[in-house]
């Protein structure tokens, strides 16, 4: 479609005779325009609403439409075995604090629906068709789908979370949209204000920066987890052998750090946004092929558009076309030339609105520092924090239930009642753990109720788990004599968690500062040892014959009649 003030030609003259094109010119207004000063609170607030080029919101609505898209269709191939999987493999779904009313549908048909209409609205972003409606229907199924399962946590599905509720406020269909096509009095606009690009430079910004601060710890300092990620990378296509060497972990733990911490700041100014773009691609490219996590890098190399100059869509397209002619920029006021003034009342609610927002995305981050312990161990305030990639934590868990009055104690193996990707999450994360507690309790509470309804005792839960953490060895995350069945679910801290060990002389000489430098990186020599999956796996089972065993003693020494049976599935 064409757009008023694109592209024009020059009018009257002629082409020099040895030149084949035009060279293409840039025409800004011609008039100076007034500059002001003082009054700097009512100057940011005009600034806001300045009016700016808006092919911007076109590009990365078309880019984000179609990664939201991709990831709608992967749970529909493969007959929707990712849905199944993700919410139909297992007996228990586990919760978010607040968000104990999110249920799986009975029927999976409904989900299917579901999935559908979240696939057609990311096809709808994509060419702006219904945009707003698109926006909010996309938010909510694919908020309501990430909330039905904590174990189905990640950072990237939160900031699509958080992103998809900012599309919703973006005017994004303004300019190069079906809507602006059928309806263009109502909705086209070759301009935006300018809080659009600050709202979500900002957000970005909040992400990347918290990202940083949080490897700022004992283990990543140390190279944790990437030694261990490492170690087992051998087999990757052509940089295997770069991947498992030692330098390589150090290398990527301090660069992703130092990154995290610089990038908002890089991509801001013009002077440091090519190194910025450069270092960008690099990274999440290098992650996407390294730890193939997901649509994230996508996403972010998406984003990354933000930081372009408004009209960079429009100059891009002049050039393909050969760049004759005369570009015509959009007129718009820099904040030296914003004159104060009063909002509307329409004004003030997006402003207030947009400064709560990015209120809460700054102290979200920061409840975790109101608990005691440390997060990587304990996961108090570990969500939505922009946590990414901290820890390798590997944990194994085994249950007990105690009947005080029918003296019966059944031996459950957990990893039975949950798919592969519920029970590891569920042994490391205590909230988790309480919830698989609270389940047990009230499920055999009703089986004994049952057959039996004179009983007036329930039953007692207690879960042993052990984990390791980012290397160190491993040690006990539970207080496997603790009855889960009377604690509390949402009161943090938990008192039957442990504290994690602190580090070993040994740990310890992992950091830089500590090395005897022999220059082994230098010559080769560094190659990390490799981490086999079948020792955990030994590891657990181990684990849960030792737990069987110790509750056994502890239990006969309270009741001398108690009867112990294993739980069938």
């Amino acid at each position: 479609m064409t757009q008023s003030g694109d592209l024009r030609k020059r009018k009257g003259g002629s082409p020099t005779p040895n030149k084949t094109t035009k060279e293409t010119k840039i025409k800004k207004p011609s008039k100076q325009k007034q500059t002001y000063s003082g009054d700097i609170f009512r100057r940011c607030l005009a600034y806001l609403f300045e009016e700016e080029d808006a092919s911007y919101l076109a590009i990365f609505r078309i880019l984000w439409g179609s990664i939201m898209a991709y990831e709608s269709y992967t749970y529909m191939i493969h007959d929707f075995g990712k849905m199944y999987g993700s919410f139909y493999s297992s007996i228990i779904q586990f919760k978010y604090y607040g968000f104990e009313w999110c249920e799986v549908p009975a029927d999976p048909l409904v989900t299917k629906i579901a999935i559908i209409v979240m696939f057609m609205s990311g096809l709808f972003l994509t060419i702006g068709f219904f945009y707003r409606t698109s926006s909010v229907i996309f938010f909510l199924i694919f908020t309501y789908l990430y909330m039905l399962e904590q174990a189905m946590y990640l950072n990237h599905f939160y900031l699509v979370c958080v992103l998809s509720f900012m599309m919703i406020i973006l005017p994004c269909n303004c300019y190069f949209s079906v809507d602006a096509l059928l309806w263009p009095d109502r909705v086209y606009s070759p301009t935006c204000p300018k809080w659009c690009l600050i709202f979500v430079r900002a957000e970005l910004a909040i992400v990347y920066t918290y990202a940083g601060i949080c490897k700022i710890n004992e283990d990543w300092l140390r190279g944790e987890p990437l030694r261990d990620w490492m170690a087992n990378r051998q087999n990757t296509p052509l940089i295997g052998p770069l991947l498992v060497r030692e330098s390589t972990a150090y290398f990527m733990s301090y660069a992703g750090l130092i990154y995290d911490l610089i990038i908002a700041e890089l991509l801001a100014f013009k002077i440091t946004l090519p190194l910025g773009i450069a270092l960008s691609l690099f990274f999440h490219i290098s992650n996407k092929i390294v730890f193939n996590i997901g649509i994230f890098p996508w996403m972010m190399i998406a984003s990354t558009t933000f930081y372009f100059d408004a009209d960079w869509p429009r100059k891009l397209v002049h050039k393909l076309k050969g760049g004759k002619g005369e570009y015509i920029a959009r007129d718009t006021n820099n904040f030296s030339q914003t004159k104060g003034r009063s909002l509307s009342i329409l004004e003030w609610i997006i402003v207030i609105g947009l400064v709560v927002f990015i209120i809460h995305q700054v102290f979200i981050p920061l409840r975790l520092h109101t608990y005691p312990g440390t997060v990587a161990w304990n996961e108090y305030g570990h969500q939505f924090s922009w946590r990414m990639k901290l820890r390798t934590k590997r944990c194994d868990a085994h249950a007990l239930s105690y009947h005080p009055e029918t003296h019966f104690a059944y031996q459950i193996h957990l990893e039975e009642l949950l798919n592969r990707r519920q029970y590891r999450k569920m042994a490391s994360r205590p909230d988790m753990i309480i919830q698989m507690a609270h389940f047990l309790r009230d499920t055999l509470d009703d089986q004994v109720m049952a057959l039996n309804p004179n009983v007036t005792t329930g039953h007692e839960i207690y879960i042993e788990s052990w984990c390791q953490l980012n290397g160190r060895e491993w040690q006990q995350f539970t207080n496997n004599t603790y009855d889960l069945a009377q604690s509390e679910k949402w009161v943090y801290p938990y008192p039957w968690v442990t504290e994690v060990k602190p580090l070993t002389d040994e740990q310890k000489a992992n950091y830089p500062w500590n090395f005897e430098w022999n220059f082994n990186w230098l010559k080769g020599i560094d190659r990390l040892p490799p981490n086999p999956r079948a020792n955990h796996d030994m590891r657990g089972k181990q684990m849960q014959q030792d737990a069987w065993i110790k509750w056994k003693e502890w239990l006969q020494e309270r009741d001398p009649l108690v009867k112990f049976r294993t739980l069938n599935q």
